[in-house]
């Protein structure tokens, strides 16, 4: 494709290159943010909303973690 794709840029004049390098560049990103969806993954999440459940299975964690390390230290009063 990347010589298809040079090929056909050196043929193009002036502002059709601009135009056409621009639609190249947003088809890149529109596969690219494909991706942050679900991928086709067998996951109804995309990995933006997989990544946040992570997160905060990983926060919970540390939250009993944090607890549990403060109920074994004894009272001062």
């Amino acid at each position: 494709m990347a010589d298809g794709f040079q090929r056909e840029f050196d043929e193009a004049e002036g502002l059709e290159k601009a135009i056409y390098a621009l639609a190249i560049a947003v088809d890149n990103c529109a596969y690219r943010i494909k991706y942050l969806g679900n991928g086709n993954a067998a996951t109804q999440m995309g990995a933006i909303e997989a990544f946040s459940v992570v997160i905060k299975e990983s926060f919970e964690r540390l939250a009993d973690s944090v607890e549990a390390v403060s109920m074994a230290i004894p009272d001062k009063e």
